[in-house]
């Protein structure tokens, strides 16, 4: 079956001593790394852009010497802006990681069953 992909319900592939297993075990827990970073990353990212957009509110609040609610608005919307974005992509990639940890997982148990095997 060289050169063939292996039919469905075919195991074969599953074996502990094959190239495709340990692609695949390698490829799902390198996805699961890389989805839990872009788990935490973005909140921060969008944490940290909201405490700048509060800033440049509060700054542009005391260079005018009262409350302009058109200036004020517009950096406090931005603000807004990149914390849900920020919740948005993390939601995402959360989503990917419960994936990722379930398809890793399974590579894991079955090289595990076929070792005991």
């Amino acid at each position: 079956m060289s050169g063939e992909s292996a039919a469905p319900g075919d195991h074969t592939s599953l074996e502990p001593r094959s190239p495709d297993y340990a692609r695949r075990t390698r490829f799902w827990g390198v996805a699961t790394i890389v989805s839990a970073v872009g788990i935490l990353v973005p909140p921060l990212v969008g944490l940290g852009m909201t405490v700048f957009s509060m800033i440049f509110a509060f700054d542009a609040m005391g260079e005018a010497g009262g409350s302009d609610p058109t200036e004020l608005s517009g950096n406090i919307s931005a603000a807004l802006f990149t914390t849900v974005v920020g919740i948005i992509v993390s939601v995402i990639f959360l989503v990917l990681f419960l994936v990722a940890l379930v398809f890793w997982l399974i590579n894991l148990s079955a090289r595990s069953n076929a070792e005991r095997n």
